[in-house]
């Protein structure tokens, strides 16, 4: 069973609940993919502005997503996962902190230390995805000057730590 988008519900693996849906690894993991571009797509629409064009109930003081379900499960899909899972969790984590920056400092209490756990990964690409991650939560703490001493210490660590990282790397090759 292809990782990654469809391993993200909180519903798990359907092959092991002994569902089949008679499409084969390679139809499901496009459609998983497909699926998940077009969500990104919504979320990028969302953190625009929702509009009622289409005559809907939509109205502006309700929340669209229910960032808090998102957040858990995301979170707790980078434990303990296969790394595709692990990058797409932390694409989507990304994502969202460019698309909802607001709303998703917010949350960054429930976030961050994952994160933070996420670059003692064996994985490169994971480790460097979640540098990604926590640079955009940095950056964006920073413009709103509420990140305080904890968030500025955090940020020298991180540096260090990819500065010892790129040292590592280099004097491997």
């Amino acid at each position: 069973m292809p990782r990654g988008f469809l391993e993200l519900s909180p519903y798990g693996d359907l092959e092991a609940c002994g569902i089949d849906f008679g499409f084969s690894v390679a139809d499901i993991r496009e459609m998983s993919k497909a699926v998940n571009f077009n969500l990104m797509k919504l979320v990028t629409h969302m953190g625009k502005g929702a509009s009622s064009e289409s005559g809907g109930d939509l109205k502006l003081d309700q929340p669209i997503l229910d960032l808090i379900s998102v957040i858990d499960v995301l979170t707790r899909n980078l434990q303990n996962t296969a790394v595709p899972t692990k990058t797409a969790v932390l694409r989507w984590i990304y994502h969202l902190h460019l698309k909802m920056p607001s709303q998703m400092f917010l949350h960054v209490d429930e976030t961050f230390p994952v994160l933070l756990k996420t670059l003692s990964d064996p994985s490169d690409e994971v480790v460097l995805l979640s540098l990604e991650v926590i640079a955009e939560i940095v950056s964006f703490s920073s413009k709103l000057k509420r990140g305080g001493k904890d968030l500025l210490e955090t940020e020298f660590k991180l540096k260090v730590k990819f500065l010892k990282m790129s040292l590592a790397g280099i004097s491997e090759c």
